[in-house]
């Protein structure tokens, strides 16, 4: 019994130490805004840190969930750029992580987006503005193939359209530098009390 509780002492520390850590060093990153003239979006990366101010996005194209739960949803984040001439049009398309507890917040922008989008009505921000900072990783299989039968489906993109229009990748919120302090600490703890009680089980033998 105690050399299964030393076990997993010392494999949830590590295991702590390393997301804390990894949040920590993702923090110490610069990070690429979203919307800056020369951001451009096809030459984003794997792992990279963004920060973006969502005032702009659509209802989830994918849905995740536990015990028959929603646990995180998938928007629809666009790429809105302006035209010379002062009209809009959208460039790219990728999606944001949002958690359950956030459903309401992105809910408000979303119907926003779809005044100003589509009536013309309203303006960006009157919905909310949601101040992310997080890294970008990449869309597995099924991810991907929600977000083409969406956009194919509701929007009326042609399928020859989508490679250009989809940067495969979803945004996903950093945790504050407290949350990451505190597991990174907390691993440390938990790492060091593992040790501690391996220690005097060896000398015991």
């Amino acid at each position: 019994m105690k050399f299964r509780l030393t076990v997993a002492l010392i494999f949830c520390g590590i295991a702590l130490v390393f997301l804390g850590g990894k949040g920590l060093f993702f923090r110490m990153k610069p990070a690429q805004f979203l919307y800056a003239q020369d951001c451009n979006w096809d030459e984003l990366k794997n792992g990279q840190r963004v920060r973006a101010d969502i005032d702009f996005v659509f209802e989830p194209f994918c849905e995740t969930t536990e015990d028959g739960h929603s646990t995180n949803c998938l928007y629809l984040f666009p790429d809105l750029r302006e035209r010379e001439d002062g009209s809009v049009y959208i460039a790219n398309f990728m999606g944001v992580q949002v958690m359950a507890k956030d459903y309401s917040t992105y809910d408000s922008i979303v119907n926003c987006s779809a005044s100003v989008w589509d009536k013309g009505e309203g303006h960006l921000g009157d919905g909310g503005v949601v101040k992310f900072d997080g890294y970008l990783r990449k869309m597995d299989d099924e991810e991907l193939g929600f977000l083409k039968k969406t956009l194919t489906k509701y929007w009326g993109y042609d399928e020859s359209q989508l490679d250009d229009l989809i940067v495969p990748y979803i945004m996903v919120k950093n945790n504050t530098p407290l949350a990451n302090i505190a597991m990174f600490c907390g691993g440390f703890v938990l790492l060091a009390g593992g040790a501690v009680m391996a220690i005097f089980s060896f000398k015991k033998r």
